[in-house]
């Protein structure tokens, strides 16, 4: 009777009360015999594996029966079940006519009494050679797959490479290279986040593991893309690298552009050519962190034409960030002293404060230039030492302000209004804490023009609720509206969810949000798919995050509207109004008196200047406030500068004002409200 393999992949969604996923639910439930028709091989936490004593399609459909039995609360698009027909078994152990003469390859194991059988082997714990049978590893096989389980994280990752090694003695036994080979690779994960790690690691698996029938052969790793095809220049089909002598190729295509249109004629064609020149080549696919939605319909689409292993690489927490740091550095030769250790969390924060992280890219680049920093110590100082102590860290850390966050709110000109808005927050917040209340939400809408401090504020916010204990670190993440949405189907939602990770503890500042709700035309549009994920992820870290939304007022006023639930969960509106013409000159005055000395003369020569401003220019929607004043600052030095290296002093003059104000009122008088001071 024919056989079939069948793997099941499953969504490892939320687990039962013993922490079981829904694959281990299922594999507990069925027991080692699934039924009369299934028997169940492998197990994780993702994938079941199964045989069947019977064609693929009845034995889809009994599997599919099981799982509506079982787990009826997954529907069908939630899972996957592949099928393919099962290798040929020796005859051995068979009570029939047709049993195989035993030889030394097929000895029968000699009866155990239930008291005196030995445990079953571990798969993972020995792997026999092929000519001596040893129960042991061979060693290159043993270093690459320790190697493999050093690597933080990467848990499917790790999953796949004890497979390979447990299925290796199997491949060469029977020949079954190019079955092996045949099998492809999906790795879903996003940029930095190991993908290339894992492909160097899996080179140097496959050379240990022998698993192709040449000897001697080497793998290199081959990285491509296969973009999608726009406007008229039509689809260009990459073409596979041609094979050195001795050399297999793992080839790794990023398919990313083409999530949510794998089921295209083109893109499907184009698998079917590619699935005919492998010629025994490992190939790969990678696409960016998806909806398990997205997921699963892309792995049915490349399953039509290959056997397909998903590999899904999560995204890093904060501890596993911190500990490959360590990593980076002590592969080069350095360790971090405790105080310089207690700011590498810190270190890391400051990288994602922008909104742009790029895991081990960042990471790796950080961690080269506290190398640097040291080494350059060590010259300066006639050092030799490896230890990185925290002034070689601290430089890329921003400095604690000496003053309180409410000393430094009082500095700032203006903002009496906000001042006080936000330390009654605060207040209350606290104070629920104090006494066992519900503390209040705490996301905030900052509405007013640009420069008006809402990004200052917002920074010395987070500041503030950690002195208050609010806050873990008080840290500040600023991105653009439009940050938060991905480039594919699927994409959205992840990407959202990694920028909340980053700024757990802290504030997250979304600057333009309401362009997260602007209908662009655009099918590739998700705005409210970002939105809706930012609510929820707003709900659930509500006691760890403060999420801000900034924005001009009519804008932010529309997106609230259009959206009760994100209006629901941002209770507190916080207006910053125009700075008026004499808040205008003092914040002038402040930042030339850091750096001049300042006559009687050029003061009221600024006080003028600002008094004479039209009321049109202050109340325009896109006048910039103290970004207009920075501007005419820093040109007003400018012109001292030249001045000064034609034979002049080095001071600022009424003159130097003058032609800086004049440059500046011809090119505002040319532009658009919206875009002063930028």
């Amino acid at each position: 009777m024919p056989s079939t393999i069948l793997h099941l992949f499953l969504p490892d969604r939320p687990r039962d009360g013993e922490g079981r996923s829904p694959a281990r639910q299922l594999a507990h439930l069925l027991g080692p015999e699934a039924s009369g028709l299934l028997t169940l091989l492998e197990e994780s936490d993702t994938a079941l594996t199964f045989c069947a004593q019977a064609e693929a399609a009845p034995a889809r459909a009994a599997l599919r029966t099981l799982m509506e039995a079982h787990l009826p609360q997954l529907p069908p698009e939630l899972y996957m079940i592949q099928a393919y027909p099962a290798p040929e078994e020796p005859a051995v152990h068979r009570n029939d006519a047709t049993e195989a003469p035993l030889n030394e390859d097929n000895l029968p194991d000699e009866p155990k009494s239930e008291d005196t059988a030995a445990p079953r082997p571990n798969p993972r714990d020995s792997a026999p050679d092929d000519d001596n049978d040893e129960a042991i590893l061979p060693d290159l096989t043993a270093r690459t797959l320790a190697e493999i389980d050093g690597l933080v994280g990467m848990r499917e990752f790790k999953e796949l490479a004890h497979e390979i090694v447990t299925v290796a003695p199997q491949v060469r036994r029977h020949g079954s290279y190019r079955s092996f080979a045949s099998q492809t690779y999906l790795f879903v994960c996003n940029e930095g986040d190991g993908l290339t790690t894992c492909l160097k690691q899996l080179c140097r698996l496959l050379d240990a593991c022998e698993l192709f029938q040449t000897g001697g052969v080497q793998h290199r790793l081959t990285e491509a893309s296969f973009p999608y095809p726009r406007g008229k220049e039509g689809l260009k089909e990459p073409s596979l690298p041609m094979t050195a002598p001795g050399v297999e190729p793992l080839i790794c295509l990023d398919i990313s552009e083409w999530v949510g249109h794998t089921g295209e004629p083109t893109f499907r064609r184009w698998l079917m050519k590619l699935m005919q020149q492998q010629n025994g080549r490992i190939l790969a696919f990678h696409i960016p962190y998806v909806e398990q939605r997205v997921l699963q319909t892309t792995l049915l689409d490349l399953a039509d034409l290959s056997f397909v292993r998903p590999v899904v690489l999560d995204p890093h927490p904060m501890d596993e960030l911190v500990a490959i740091s360590r990593t980076f550095l002590e592969k080069n030769g350095f360790t971090l002293d405790e105080d310089a250790d207690s700011l590498l969390e810190q270190r890391i924060l400051a990288e994602k404060s922008d909104g742009h992280f790029y895991g081990m890219n960042t990471l790796s680049k950080m961690a080269h230039e506290m190398i640097y920093r040291k080494l350059l110590y060590n010259s300066r100082h006639g050092l030799t030492n490896s230890l990185i102590q925290a002034n070689q860290v601290s430089g890329f850390v921003p400095a604690e302000a000496s003053a309180t966050a409410a000393e430094m709110l009082a500095g700032l000109a203006g903002l009496e209004n906000v001042r006080s808005q936000l330390n009654a927050v605060v207040e209350q917040i606290v104070y629920a804490r104090q006494n066992g209340m519900s503390p209040p939400c705490i996301h905030m809408r900052f509405v007013g023009s640009p420069g008006t401090g809402k990004t200052t504020v917002a920074r010395i916010l987070g500041k503030m609720l950690k002195e208050a204990g609010v806050l873990r670190n008080g840290g500040f993440v600023e991105i653009h509206g439009r940050d938060l949405c991905g480039q594919y189907v699927g994409h959205t939602a992840p990407r959202t969810e990694s920028f909340v990770r980053d700024a757990l503890g802290s504030v997250l500042f979304v600057d333009e949000a309401y362009s997260l709700f602007r209908q662009e035309g655009d099918g590739r549009d998700f705005g409210q798919e970002a939105i809706d994920t930012l609510i929820t992820c707003m709900e659930n870290y509500r006691d760890d995050l403060v999420v801000i939304f900034a924005g001009y007022p009519d804008e932010m006023d529309r997106l609230m509207k259009a959206n009760a639930g994100l209006a629901s969960r941002m209770p507190y509106e916080i207006r910053f109004a125009n700075y008026g013409r004499d808040e205008l000159c003092r914040i002038f005055l402040h930042l030339a008196r850091v750096n001049f000395e300042c006559s009687e003369a050029f003061c009221t020569a600024v006080q003028n200047y600002f008094d004479a401003l039209p009321d049109k220019l202050l109340g325009a929607k896109g006048f910039s406030n103290a970004r207009f004043v920075r501007n005419l600052y820093e040109r007003t030095w400018g012109k001292a500068l030249t001045r000064s290296r034609l034979g002049g002093s080095l001071t600022l003059t009424p003159e130097d004002l003058a032609n800086a104000g004049r440059e500046l009122s011809v090119e505002v008088r040319q532009r658009s409200p919206i875009g002063f001071g930028r």
